[in-house]
C-alpha cells in the first residue's frame, strides 16, 4: 500500500511561521512607539518656539514684554545668580502672559494695534478640565486659559515662561515627556 503526502502544514511549520509574526510585529511596534515618541518631543519643542517667537514678536513691535499688570513683584519677578532682573510664569500663570499676545485680550492696552502674536490653532489650552485648542476653548467660555501640552500617560504639563528684563531675552520652557 502506497502511503499519500496529507495536504497541510505541520504543526511546526505553523509555528516557525507564527514566531516570525511574532518577531515582525515586534520590530515593527517598536519602531512605531519610537516614531511617536520623537513626534510629540518635536510638538512639544515646536510649540515653545511658537510661543517663544511670540513673546519676542510682541517685544520687537511694543518695545515691552508682555507683562500682565497687577503681578505681585516678589511672586514673579527675582533677581537671578548673574543680577539679572527676571519674570517667570509657570503652571496656570502662564495664561496671564499669553493673554497678552492675542488680539482680543483681556487688556485693552496691552495689544492696541490688534497683531495676532499668537496662532490659537497651535496650542492647547486648559478650559473647564478638557484640553482643546485655544480657539475652541474660546467658543466654550471667557478667557484667559493657560496653555498645557498633552502627556503621554494623559496628564497636564503647562509651558513656563521667564522673561530676562537686562538680557532682553525670553526663554519658553517645555513639559518633558520623557
Amino acid at each position: 500500500m502506497v502511503r499519500r503526502p496529507r495536504a497541510g502544514f505541520t504543526l511546526v511549520e505553523l509555528l516557525a511561521v507564527m514566531l516570525l509574526i511574532a518577531i515582525l510585529l515586534g520590530i515593527i511596534l517598536g519602531a512605531a512607539l519610537y516614531l511617536i515618541k520623537t513626534a510629540r518631543s518635536r510638538r512639544s519643542e515646536h510649540t515653545a518656539q511658537t510661543l517663544k517667537t511670540a513673546l519676542v514678536n510682541y517685544r520687537h513691535e511694543y518695545g515691552r514684554w508682555p507683562v500682565p499688570g497687577g503681578w505681585d513683584s516678589s511672586a514673579h519677578f527675582k533677581t537671578n545668580g548673574a543680577g539679572d532682573q527676571t519674570m517667570t510664569a509657570t503652571g496656570d500663570d502662564n495664561k496671564m502672559v499669553f493673554d497678552l499676545l492675542r488680539t482680543d485680550n483681556s487688556d485693552a492696552n496691552a495689544n492696541p494695534k490688534g497683531i495676532p502674536f499668537l496662532d490659537e490653532t497651535a496650542v492647547l489650552a486648559l478650559a473647564g478640565g478638557q484640553r482643546m485648542t485655544y480657539h475652541m476653548a474660546r467658543a466654550k467660555g471667557s478667557p484667559p486659559f493657560p496653555l498645557v501640552y498633552t502627556m503621554r500617560n494623559g496628564g497636564t504639563e503647562y509651558f513656563s515662561v521667564t522673561i530676562n528684563f537686562d538680557q532682553e531675552t525670553a526663554a519658553v520652557g517645555r513639559p518633558r515627556d520623557d
